[in-house]
């Protein structure tokens, strides 16, 4: 049932948004944010990095290796068209990612704005404890928060208006209902609470969210060793001041 749910309400509106999708990103882009690419920016030259639901793998640099896996094939063709030094696609299922590595290789995994589409604690939390990361290694995660700055949602799992050819998915925020146009398709959003987050501790020692919540967990007491997991998580929120 659950990935019933995924494939008509997840996987068959980002296909049908890629025919739009057709535009090589620019860094400056409103789409680029700019805290992930920071994120991949920083990691070290050589660095294997893994985006988890890379859609158009809009988050790229020349020093790390980038390895995009998404599920749809026809964002992933469209991507290939303007390819990118160090760039290498793949499609796969967050789940199950067939990469031929061993366990713990990854230096870092983007995993932004993937979570929050899945439709059951168990499937969320199988693609958090990604095992091809590496002790010591980090993971940017992007979800959506239950708790908005005008209020909640009135439920934590929504389907959320997306509106073609123009491509904007309407994130209706309590008391935001201003959009009139006709909707011509709805998209899964499970809206996460703090304590969800508590069920991922193993094998993270150290949960950190920078600029909206700081997360913590009982191993997180003193300085960060050396082989810990980091985990940056950002709750999302109202979405203006969040990306720069």
């Amino acid at each position: 049932m659950s990935q019933k749910l995924e494939n008509e309400y997840v996987h068959s509106v980002y296909s049908r948004l890629a025919t739009y999708q057709n535009k090589e990103h620019r860094r400056s882009s409103p789409r680029v944010w700019p805290k992930v690419l920071k994120f991949v920016e920083e990691q070290s030259p050589g660095s294997i990095v893994i985006d988890v639901g890379c859609g158009e793998a809009k988050y790229t640099c020349p020093s790390v290796l980038m390895i995009g896996v998404d599920t749809c094939a026809d964002v992933l063709i469209r991507r290939n068209r303007h390819s990118s030094p160090g760039l290498d696609l793949m499609l796969a299922d967050a789940l199950t990612i067939p990469i031929d590595f061993r366990d713990n290789t990854a230096d870092a995994v983007l995993n932004v704005s993937v979570l929050h589409h899945l439709s059951t604690a168990k499937r969320r939390k199988t693609v958090v404890e990604v095992k091809c990361l590496r002790p010591g290694g980090q993971m940017l995660m992007y979800v959506w928060s239950f708790e908005q700055p005008n209020g909640t949602f009135p439920s934590q799992d929504l389907l959320v208006p997306c509106l073609q050819p123009s491509c904007k998915l309407f994130y209706f925020y309590t008391n935001i209902y201003t959009c009139t146009e006709s909707y011509t398709s709805y998209s899964f959003f499970h809206t996460f609470l703090l304590f969800h987050f508590s069920y991922i501790s193993y094998p993270f020692e150290h949960l950190v969210a920078v600029g909206v919540l700081i997360l913590s967990s009982a191993k997180t007491q003193g300085e960060i060793k050396k082989n810990d997991i980091i985990l940056v998580i950002y709750l999302l929120r109202s979405m203006p001041n969040l990306f720069s």
